[in-house]
């Protein structure tokens, strides 16, 4: 199962990534990405 997680992770980050490099704009919504993706890792430890 953390093997899935990590994977499910990984692919947040690339997601959080390009949205961040092509809507600059929306600052806020990258924002609440990496709010969830440290709430996930957090969850992991």
């Amino acid at each position: 199962m953390n093997y899935i997680k990590g994977i499910y992770l990984t692919i947040l980050v690339t997601v959080m990534l390009n949205f961040e490099i092509k809507y600059e704009k929306k600052k806020f919504i990258a924002t609440i990405y990496k709010y969830l993706l440290e709430y996930l890792m957090l969850n992991e430890i």
